[in-house]
């Protein structure tokens, strides 16, 4: 019984890192695409891997910053699958690429790079997502977890008593 109560204590006590769900955000922020990783709880993927797909094949790769957010030019207008992963969360989505956010066709293979201009910081500053509300749900179902293992606990403590006086 012991057993079985710690490791549904065990259980409870990790649930909350099962829950972290990743999220992505893509914009159009001037003449560049900024894609933003982020956990629900606000927390910023940072070194997010960034995999841009069309029609099916992986195009390039990219990284986000210590802010979970990636800024640059993509190499072609069209609908773009963008992938993002980070230790073992992911999120994906489609991103529609307007003609300002696409660079000048070159011979070399396009790779975006998120340099720094004036305008950058100014753009980044701003918020990308929406504030995630508060999750109360995740806050009751944790104080009704931790009502049921005390209840339990109380339970299996009063079987061992009962058990070793009589």
């Amino acid at each position: 019984m012991k057993n079985i109560l710690l490791f549904f204590l065990f259980v409870i006590w990790n649930s909350d890192a099962l829950a972290h769900r990743m999220l992505l955000s893509v914009t159009t922020r001037g003449n560049q695409v900024q894609v933003e990783a982020y956990y629900e709880d606000d927390t910023p993927a940072e070194g997010a891997l960034i995999f841009f797909a069309k029609n099916e094949k992986n195009q390039f790769e990219a990284k986000t910053n210590e802010r979970g957010v990636w800024t640059g030019k993509l190499p072609e207008t069209g609908n773009w699958e963008i992938l993002v992963k980070h230790f073992g969360h992911s999120a994906k989505t489609t991103y529609s690429a307007p003609s300002e956010v696409v660079t000048a066709p070159t011979n070399e293979n396009p790779v975006p790079v998120a340099e720094k201009s004036s305008s950058d910081s100014e753009l980044e500053a701003l918020p990308t997502h929406p504030k995630p509300a508060y999750p109360w749900q995740r806050v009751l179902l944790g104080v009704g977890i931790l009502v049921l293992a005390s209840v339990l606990l109380k339970v299996g403590l009063r079987m061992t008593r009962k058990s070793s006086s009589g």
